[in-house]
């Protein structure tokens, strides 16, 4: 699976819109609509901590398939808490 089709499948599961999540974590929605299409690559880090946040899904799961640094994902591993991850970021 990849990164897109997973947090479209996430985002469709939560039943949220693109505007809906964009309220959530800031993201834009339109480029939100276009990474799950595959026509933009996944966002950093950050970004991808804040989706797995907003649906309340394995942060570790997420930065894995966006292929964020491997250091990141240890970081994400030892953390488990997204918004101390973030800050760390």
């Amino acid at each position: 699976m990849t990164f897109a089709e997973r947090i479209r499948e996430l985002r469709e599961s939560k039943g949220y819109s693109y505007r809906k999540v964009s309220e959530l974590t800031g993201f834009d929605y339109s480029n939100l609509s276009k990474i799950e299409k595959g026509r933009l690559n996944p966002p950093d880090a950050v970004w991808v901590i804040r989706l797995a946040n907003a649906y309340e899904a394995d942060m570790v799961e997420l930065l894995e398939l966006s292929h964020a640094a491997p250091e990141i994902i240890e970081l994400a591993r030892k953390s488990r808490e997204p918004r101390q991850l973030a800050l760390a970021l």
